[in-house]
């Protein structure tokens, strides 16, 4: 009689262990990033930059700027990084 309760049981806790695990891997664990590297128009500093940007690993969304070359040094980055939220980088512009 006890046989199916405990065979429900071990399957409940392996089911319950696996999703904890693979939740701790995607979640907990940290993610290895890529960055990207793009030369743009920056309309928010009005002049031509080249920026590196950390990207999630898995959808491509730019989540941290890393380096711009509109600050002083590169990686001494003073804004919002408003340049995170652009659809599509402006193309950059002629010398002036």
């Amino acid at each position: 009689m006890a046989e199916p309760f405990f065979t429900i049981l071990a399957v409940s806790v392996f089911g319950v262990s696996i999703t904890l695990f693979v939740w701790g891997v995607f979640h907990v664990l940290p993610s290895v990033g890529r960055l990207l590297a793009r030369s743009f128009w920056c309309p928010f500093r009005d002049r031509n930059v080249t920026a590196e940007f950390k990207e999630e690993p898995w959808d491509g969304v730019r989540v941290d700027v890393a380096r711009c070359t509109a600050f002083m040094p590169p990686d001494a980055i003073s804004c919002d990084k408003p340049c995170l939220l652009l659809k599509d980088f402006p193309t950059s512009r002629g010398a002036r």
